[in-house]
């Protein structure tokens, strides 16, 4: 009986994606108390301490959640979970930098202090940026509700979508 839920929101990730399995296997977004977990923590989970599922299809997902919830979300909330255990799983804040890749004494204090990592792409911008400022936008939004604001004057300025975050919050 211990595994039933974990079961059930695993097979149901699976039903979800049925129709979608002709060149790979694509997942739902997985959402544990607000932040995004890939299925690994959701299978270390004792199902005992889930307080409640809600599955998200396609366009709410989508609207909620951007291109990464195109193929649904299954957001998990449990009062009990430990939060540490979520940093098994890191946040990653990515950044478009300069021709070299400048990593500074103050970025790894910012990484610690907010259990973050920065991922710098240089001076290349990935052909799809907009997908990777909705990431950033998330880890802001994480990192807005655990430390308020204190930790916006301390992130890397060339963190991508970080103005237009802000610009959207004020």
């Amino acid at each position: 009986m211990k595994n039933i839920i974990l079961l059930f929101i695993i097979c149901f990730a699976n039903l979800m994606n049925s129709q979608t399995k002709i060149v790979k296997a694509n997942e739902p977004l997985f959402v544990l108390n607000g932040n995004e977990i890939p299925r690994e923590i959701l299978e270390k989970i004792d199902p005992k301490i889930i307080d409640s599922v809600k599955v998200l299809k396609e366009h709410a997902s989508i609207e909620k959640y951007g291109e990464e919830g195109k193929f649904g979300t299954i957001e998990i909330y449990s009062s009990k979970y430990d939060s540490e255990n979520l940093n098994q799983h890191q946040k990653i804040i990515y950044v478009l930098g300069g021709i070299a890749s400048i990593y500074t004494k103050e970025d790894v204090e910012f990484e610690k202090k907010y259990k973050v990592k920065y991922y710098d792409f240089g001076c290349i911008a990935p052909t799809n940026f907009e997908e990777f400022e909705l990431k950033n936008k998330k880890v802001f939004d994480s990192l807005s509700r655990e430390f308020g604001e204190n930790w916006q004057k301390d992130i890397k300025a060339a963190s991508m979508g970080f103005s237009k975050w802000k610009d959207e919050k004020n």
